[in-house]
């Protein structure tokens, strides 16, 4: 890799992928390709289109794939861990939330509920 800037951080590591997981869910190539490669410059395009097919051919979610081998490469096991984990704990909490304030909204919470 050519001298280019890198996460200083394994904080703002989590904060980067933070960023790009509440952006959207599913789809999000685009997005982390503009924040990673031309906003950020973590990554070459060149390096970009290498991972993405490495990515590609592993199982699993691309763009989790990525998150794991860049925190890994940054961070070694932990940045894997928080580029990893991040991405999936604000999608899934997220999702709880709107289900549940989906679920709050749909019942009348003012009634009492029997079981006859």
């Amino acid at each position: 890799m050519a001298d280019r800037p890198r996460p200083a951080s394994l904080r703002q590591l989590f904060w980067a992928f933070s960023a790009l997981a509440l952006q959207g869910f599913g789809g999000v190539l685009a997005v982390v390709q503009r924040e990673l490669v031309e906003r950020k410059q973590w990554l070459s395009q060149k390096e970009f289109l290498e991972d993405w097919a490495v990515a590609q051919i592993l199982p699993g979610p691309n763009v989790v794939n990525l998150s794991l081998m860049w925190g890994g490469r940054y961070f070694g096991w932990r940045g894997a861990c928080v580029a990893h984990q991040n991405s999936h704990a604000l999608a899934a909490g997220c999702g709880g939330f709107a289900g549940l304030l989906g679920l709050g909204l749909s019942q009348d919470l003012r009634a009492p509920t029997r079981c006859v």
